[in-house]
């Protein structure tokens, strides 16, 4: 009997092995194949071994797509290698688990998975681990929209890198931090970290991270309208895309690209690039944000080209799929295209309702950028008051001027001047010896605070204060 079980167990050992080599070269299809040959005598076995073989199978399926396969083979795992108590690999088994909730969309159940892996991480005292599922679980709070506590989770995440001076993972975590950063609207703090993502990166001469640092990069300053800059940062990731052979990150590229052509008014550049950038990410991820992106974008550039049949079309292809994957983000923005192409229909009150609605699901996301960007393009429109179209300016320029973002300071500004009613003289009333008030002359000040709100006086008679 006894040498029965050590024959059981070597078997579980060597073909968990071989099963480990095919999921690490990315042969997800050979270890699915692989594991349903043997997945009787594995099923029969117990114990640790017989539970890796499942974690393994599980990874390889949610690799696959096939997802609730995947769980229900995740889980089979988490019951075998529990039968060994609190062991490494059972908090592996558990992000396992937990990546495929959040695949799924069970985002609570998600949560907890990823919580319990840090747990078992922590009491086993592997802080590598507990540090990789602290930035998973805050991956998580991202895509959620939940900036302040992914920010939160990464700063724990961080000091045990930095304990361990594993400069891999912090190079990683400040990049993330960055785009946290860039997403809240503050792209000074995102610059800082994303420049100490690149050089860890290459000093590790981790080529995809600063590729995917220098994007990002070149992505604030397309949002800073910095162009200049964000054409120099892309130049630096491209070749480093190509050597490490990403299509994914060449999508994200092209579309990036994309958009800094048409915001240059280079037209026919960014309809050639972004339609590169959409068959590419239909090619490698269908049905996908990456593919919504390109998408969206070429439905911004149809707005400007005045193809409005084509923007409608564009619009609702991203739509379908931004929908799908819930990207709250993308649409918001695609409701501001919405509310474009209706009022160039003549459907005037259905545009304003699409403006409104656009401007309240970019503020629910906690994104400032696009809310400002919406905001901007309502305060534009000729189909709201004067009143509400400078109140909307007014928001957008509180934005950029607490962010200094100059050049879209510059460009709101001069649309608040085009609006404003003839200036008239802001003077300082004072009673006169019959207690009557009169009028003196304009207060004059160099004061920034002061000045801006001058500026914004003449809204307030066309309110009810």
């Amino acid at each position: 009997m006894r040498k029965e079980q050590i024959n059981r167990f070597q078997f579980d050992c060597s073909h968990s092995h071989y099963l480990s080599a095919l999921v690490e070269q990315k042969k997800y299809t050979d270890a699915v194949k692989y594991f349903e040959h043997y997945q009787d005598m594995f099923d029969s076995s117990t114990g640790i071994s017989a539970g890796y073989a499942y974690h393994l199978s599980a990874k390889a399926h949610a690799a696959s797509s096939h997802l609730k396969v995947a769980l229900k083979y995740a889980r089979i795992a988490q019951n075998k290698i529990t039968e060994a108590g609190d062991s490494d690999l059972l908090a592996e088994n558990f992000l396992t688990i937990g990546s495929i909730l959040r695949d799924l969309n069970e985002m609570k159940e998600a949560e907890k998975a990823y919580r319990d892996a840090e747990s078992i991480f922590r009491r086993n005292d592997n802080p590598e681990g507990q540090s990789r599922a602290l930035n998973i679980l805050a991956g998580l709070f991202f895509k959620q929209n939940d900036y302040k506590s992914s920010l939160t989770i990464l700063m724990d995440a961080i000091e045990i890198a930095r304990r361990l001076n594993d400069k891999k993972k912090l190079s990683f975590m400040m990049g993330n931090i960055g785009r946290i950063q860039t997403f809240i609207g503050n792209f000074k703090e995102a610059k800082k970290h994303l420049k100490l993502n690149i050089d860890l990166s290459e000093e590790l001469n981790d080529t995809l991270e600063a590729a995917r640092a220098y994007l990002s990069l070149g992505y604030i300053y397309l949002q800073e309208a910095s162009y200049q800059e964000a054409e120099a940062s892309f130049e630096k990731a491209y070749p480093l895309i190509i050597q490490a052979q990403s299509d994914r990150d060449e999508a994200i590229y092209l579309t990036y690209l994309g958009e800094l052509y048409y915001r240059t008014n280079q037209l026919e550049k960014a309809n050639e690039t972004l339609m590169l950038a959409s068959q590419k990410a239909m090619e490698i991820a269908p049905e996908t944000a990456l593919v919504g992106r390109a998408l969206r974008h070429l439905a911004e550039l149809k707005l400007l080209q005045k193809d409005f049949r084509a923007a409608t079309r564009y619009c609702s292809a991203s739509w379908v799929i931004m929908e799908k994957t819930d990207n709250k983000v993308e649409l918001g923005v695609l409701t501001k295209i919405k509310a474009v192409i209706a009022a160039h229909s003549g459907k005037e009150s259905e545009s304003r309702r699409f403006f409104v609605r656009a401007i309240d699901m970019l503020a629910e996301t906690g994104v400032r950028f696009e809310k400002a960007e919406v905001l901007t393009a309502a305060g534009s429109s000729k189909l709201f008051s004067h009143r509400q179209r400078l109140t909307y300016l007014f928001r957008a320029e509180e934005f950029y001027t607490r962010f200094n973002l100059k050049n879209k300071l510059n460009e709101i500004e001069k649309l608040i001047s085009a609006l404003e009613v003839p200036r008239q003289t802001v003077s300082k009333i004072v009673p006169n010896e019959s207690g009557v008030c009169s009028e003196e002359i304009d207060y004059i000040t160099a004061n920034r605070d002061i000045i801006q709100f001058k500026k914004q006086l003449p809204l307030l008679t066309y309110s009810d204060l």
